[in-house]
């Protein structure tokens, strides 16, 4: 499987450093298995490492990690919108 994120300012206070959290994935047959829980909890060691205060991430609500995100303590807080334009 894969992660990636971006780390930067947070836009609202520019001295505390956010994380975000634009991809994961995890092939089918590693799934159920814990491996994306210690794939997250690698991820938050490093940004703890590097002084990251708030972790930002999304998924599709077609396929949604609602309990692997649940168990880690994250919690909705917004719901991003997107429109494709021609």
């Amino acid at each position: 499987g894969y992660h990636l994120s971006f780390i930067f300012p947070y836009i609202h206070q520019q001295d505390e450093m956010s994380a975000f959290m634009d991809i994961f994935f995890l092939y089918p047959q590693y799934r159920g298995k814990g491996i994306g829980k210690q794939m997250f909890l690698f991820a938050e060691k490093i940004y703890r490492d590097r002084k990251v205060k708030r972790i930002r991430s999304g998924y599709r609500l077609s396929k949604p990690l609602s309990k692997l995100y649940s168990s880690l303590g994250y919690k909705e807080i917004e719901l991003i919108t997107e429109k494709v334009l021609p």
